[in-house]
């Protein structure tokens, strides 16, 4: 009876290992992939391990160790490759996830192995160990090794804390010491090994429970932060609407009120005037300038975002050059996304820039094109030196899982461009500046391509 429940224990385990391993080491899994599917296939994996080892693995001559061994690898290896199959993600990572996966394993056999049976043949005590011990001490030792990778993947999340780390691997190193020290007990009686059955059992569930919670504290931190950084983004974003519409009534404001400065003017020219007339015409230019919009597309959205940020860059004497050659009925953008991918991205530009203190090595260009079939953006600034080596380590992280790391400014614009079939949206450094490229396809024109 011992046996059985070890030998489900020790399936649970191992599943529960594999999964961990997987979940933090790939992204999501497959979208159509249900839970019922995902866990069948984990549990058909461990019932076809243990068929293995009681049909063929057992069966085998003591003489063909090797080719025992070498068999018994590469059919966990493959099961261990099946699995994968239900994340999306290139051959090589999947590769290198279950080569090293399977070494763990190797690793913590062979150290339980041979420590254990060195120290009981060194020590000439009459203790013989279950074999479960081994297996389960082994797989204890492997989950140590797996929270050791997870840790350095994870090592730029600022979640993953030192107290978190020391907590995490602190609960396998106490689980084997434990283990080691009721294993080498003098004591032999039946109720004895039935409480270290149990508590090496309770072990294991400690281990798992512990993972789990802390785990689970880790992704809530991660979600409030996720929540919080979002709440600002639409409250931004908001701002920044606010502003077109405002921008919009200050336009038909000002053409409302041309009729009556015509009507003004036209007075004044009549009574002669004159000098009355070139005050008031002074007066109403110097209205316009400080109001009127910099830029006159057509676009909206771009008229109102880009003359704001041309105020803003004049007030911190950064110079900001503009060359947009735009027809509006191509873009095939909505107005609010427009005003997400201009903010975010003219908020970083000015916010660089402002950190360069030569005025003469500020600058800020903004080129928007339309042709026949895309929308294309190019906002490009320059940025300081002392920043470069920074941004460029930002830019190449940004690929990889993990986003806590990266401005949600830049992963906003992405989500974005992402909504857009075939948009597309770059950043590079070159020369000292900081580029961002963005294509968006006319759709209704697709059938130029």
């Amino acid at each position: 009876m011992i046996d059985i429940i070890a030998i489900i224990a020790s399936s649970f385990f191992d599943m529960f290992l594999i999964i961990i391993y997987y979940s933090k080491m790939f992204s999501e899994r497959k979208k159509p992939v249900s839970n019922v599917m995902f866990y069948s296939g984990f549990i058909l994996v461990e019932i076809l391990i243990n068929i293995y080892y009681e049909l063929i693995f057992n069966s085998m001559d003591e003489s063909m160790s090797a080719i025992r061994t070498l068999i018994t690898i590469l059919f966990s290896l493959f099961t261990l490759y099946m699995l994968t199959l239900y994340y999306s993600v290139h051959i090589a990572h999947r590769l290198f996830v279950i080569i090293s996966f399977q070494f763990y394993c190797n690793i913590g056999e062979f150290f339980v192995f041979k420590t254990i049976d060195s120290y009981l043949s060194s020590s000439g005590t009459d203790i013989v160990l279950d074999d479960y011990i081994f297996n389960l001490l082994s797989k204890i030792v492997c989950f140590f090794m797996i929270i050791i990778t997870i840790l350095i993947v994870k090592r730029n999340n600022t979640n993953y804390t030192i107290p978190y780390s020391i907590l995490i691997i602190s609960t396998p190193i106490i689980s084997i010491l434990t283990i080691i020290a009721l294993s080498f007990s003098e004591s032999i009686s039946f109720a004895f090994h039935i409480i270290r059955f149990v508590s090496i059992i309770g072990l294991l569930i400690f281990n798992i429970t512990n993972f789990y919670l802390l785990d689970h504290i880790i992704l809530t931190k991660e979600l409030r932060f996720k929540e919080q950084t979002l709440t600002r983004q639409i409250d931004y974003q908001a701002e920044k609407y606010d502003l077109i519409r405002e921008s919009y009534r200050d336009t038909r404001r000002i053409i409302h009120d041309t009729k009556t400065h015509y009507m003004y003017i036209r007075g004044a020219i009549e009574r002669h005037e004159y000098d009355s007339l070139i005050n008031y015409i002074d007066k109403q230019i110097d209205t316009l300038d400080n109001k009127s919009i910099r830029v006159n597309s057509g676009n909206l959205a771009i008229d109102s975002l880009v003359s704001s940020y041309i105020q803003i860059a004049e007030h911190d004497g950064i110079p900001f050059e503009t060359k947009i050659r735009i027809t509006p009925k191509e873009i095939d953008i909505d107005n609010y996304d427009m005003c997400v991918i201009l903010g975010n991205l003219l908020e970083n530009s000015i916010n660089a820039s402002r950190k360069i203190s030569s005025v003469a090595d500020r600058h800020i260009l903004l080129e928007a094109y339309t042709t026949a079939t895309n929308f294309i953006l190019h906002i490009s600034n320059s940025i300081n030196a002392s920043d470069e080596p920074k941004l460029k380590k930002e830019i190449n992280d940004s690929f990889s899982p993990d986003v806590l790391n990266h401005g949600y400014g830049i992963e906003n614009v992405k989500n974005i461009v992402a909504k857009y079939p075939a948009g597309v949206f770059s950043y590079f450094i070159e020369k000292g500046e900081y580029n961002s490229i963005i294509i968006i396809p006319n759709l209704e024109n697709t059938d130029l391509i």
